[in-house]
Parts: structure tokens; sequence; C-alpha cells
């Protein structure tokens, strides 16, 4: 499973709309995530439930689109995780609100079994994972959430940064001229 898309976000991962691809083309390259845009309405609910269940009756079919839906299932936790995505031009939606849309991907995949064999989003899954897990990630989230999590946060921490280093200059020079 792929992390929420505001923790790739807080870990350096930028999302990028991919303009002229196929719906299921979603690449990973260099802390870049390339996603189609997805159009999402009350029909496409039941088309992508419709789909999911065709892979699952037919078992010659590979399951594109259950993968598809758990790798957008795994990106959208919150209505703060479609924000985000809205915001990217990634994903688009003609529900109410934010937080119907959340819902409405959860609920796809819901009392649905995981692909077992290795998807064709395996790999972006993977390299996503891998550079999450890595240190300067961690590291990167951890003071994006705690010390820059708004504009106020921000400036507020590069102003006590900025008022410590000149208390560092002020008592270097007093110790040098004593």
């Amino acid at each position: 499973m792929i992390r929420s898309i505001t923790e790739l976000k807080e870990a350096g991962v930028k999302i990028q709309k991919v303009k002229y691809s196929q719906l299921l083309d979603v690449t990973y390259e260099e802390r870049v995530l390339k996603i189609p845009p997805l159009y999402i309405d009350d029909y496409k609910g039941t088309l992508f439930r419709n789909m999911m269940a065709f892979e699952k009756c037919h078992r010659h079919c590979h399951p594109d689109v259950t993968a598809y839906m758990f790798f957008f299932d795994g990106l959208i936790n919150l209505a703060k995780d479609v924000g985000l995505l809205h915001y990217n031009e990634v994903l688009h939606h003609y529900l109410g609100s934010y937080k119907e849309v959340a819902k409405l991907v959860s609920t796809m995949c819901r009392e649905i079994d995981k692909v077992v064999d290795e998807s064709y989003l395996y790999m972006v899954a993977n390299d996503t994972n891998s550079y999450f897990a890595s240190s300067y990630a961690k590291v990167r989230a951890r003071l994006v959430c705690h010390y820059f999590s708004s504009w106020l946060m921000g400036f507020s921490t590069v102003g006590a940064i900025f008022a410590l280093y000149l208390t560092l200059v002020q008592t270097a020079s007093g110790i040098a001229s004593a």
C-alpha cells in the first residue's frame, strides 16, 4: 500500500498531472509522482465497481482497475488528501465536498480482495515507499509537520532561528572582546 498524499507531500514527493496519457499510467520518477487526471462523479463510482467485479469474475483478466483503485484508496484517507489532489489538478470531482469523494473512494475498495500478484503499480508504490522510508524523507516530514505546517508557524520558526543566530553572534563577540 502507498502512503497518503499528505504524508508523501510532507516527505517531499511532488505530484504532477500528466496531460496526454492513459488513465492507468501512473509513474514515479525522482520524487515526482505523475498521475493522469481522474474525473469522479456519482456514475464513475458505479463504473469502477462494475469493472472491478468484472476483473474478479474473469480470472484471465489482469486486475489493473482494481490495482488502480487500491492505489487511489491508499492515496486518499481524508478530505485534505482530496484537496491536495484537486489542487494539483489530478482529481476532479462533481460531488458535494472533498469528504464525499474520500468516502466514495474508500468504499469502492471495501470487501474486495487485494491483488495478490504484483500489479503494474507495484514498482510505483515500492519506489515511493522506499523513498518515504529514507532518513532524509523522515526528517523533512517531521520538520514540515511540526515547524512548517502553516505560514505563521514557518515564519515564527525562521524568526526563532534568526534570534538564536544573533544571540550566538553577540555571545561570540562578547567573549572575543573580553
